[in-house]
């Protein structure tokens, strides 16, 4: 979520826009003092704007970092977010009617904190107890949260990032964990559907063919790692497979893919 990129690159770009418009304004090399001065002055608009940016996703980020250590509740970040927004943005303030926007919002940032932290245990826990506090930021239509907490429970629930210490009763776990809120997001992906399957198609089903294809998932070779459950924890996962594939497919008016020699994915048993 850094803007330093963005703002280097516009800059640069913005540098060769005012070059390029001073040549044909200015009759080839012929300088327009009114077309100079327009031109730097949106340049300095726009690295201002950018810069503006910089400093509120800094911000944002500082924030969350706040929530994930208790020492801000997320209502209070999300509110910190509206006036960070209303102060630095030229779109109508955004009043209490989009609070629910704003804590999404929140989790946002945390979650791309404590991922890039690899602090994936501690993320699991960290959503289990956010949810807990704030249900009302899971229900409904899919928001990629559930997602993002079960993504994080997965990695640290197979020794990956901080869950590297952890022992297996505490890494069995976290997978109980992404399980769970895999088979959530999976009921509220299928009641998308069935209530609208044109919107569903046409958004990839809400992100659900990434599940049999996200490289943080497929590339784990959690196949392999299947392998090594205990048979009723991988009973349950191979089904899970089985129901995503099957929701994919009812959407698309198919049938599921039959497993290749040499694929990773984790099929059900057959």
């Amino acid at each position: 979520m850094t803007i330093r990129p963005l703002l280097i690159a516009a800059t640069l770009v913005a540098a060769l826009l005012i070059g390029f418009a001073l040549y044909r304004r200015g009759g080839h090399g012929t300088a327009d003092p009114v077309s100079w001065a327009s031109e730097f002055q949106r340049h300095d608009e726009l690295v201002a704007r950018l810069e503006g940016a910089r400093r509120r996703d800094e911000a944002k980020r500082g924030l969350a970092a706040e929530v994930v250590a208790g020492r801000m509740t997320v209502p209070e970040a999300a509110e910190q977010f509206r006036r960070l927004d209303d102060a630095t943005s030229d779109d109508p303030p955004r009043h209490p009617g989009h609070e629910q926007d704003f804590r999404r919002e929140v989790l946002d940032w945390a979650w791309a904190l404590l991922r890039d932290q690899r602090r994936y245990a501690a993320a699991a826990r960290w959503y289990a107890a956010t949810f807990a506090a704030h249900p009302e930021l899971v229900p409904g239509p899919p928001t990629g949260h559930r997602f993002h907490a079960a993504w994080a429970a997965v990695q640290g629930g197979c020794g990956q990032g901080d869950g590297a210490g952890l022992d297996a009763v505490s890494r069995a776990g976290l997978r109980r964990l992404a399980l769970g809120w895999l088979r959530e997001e999976l009921e509220a992906q299928r009641r998308w559907v069935a209530a609208d399957p044109e919107e569903a198609r046409r958004f990839r089903f809400g992100g659900l063919g990434r599940w049999l294809w996200d490289p943080d998932f497929i590339g784990f070779n959690l196949a392999d790692i299947l392998a090594g459950l205990p048979a009723g924890e991988r009973q349950e996962w191979q089904q899970l497979w089985a129901d995503v594939a099957e929701t994919l497919a009812r959407a698309e008016g198919t049938t599921p893919p039959e497993p290749k020699a040499g694929d990773k994915r984790p099929h059900p048993e057959r």
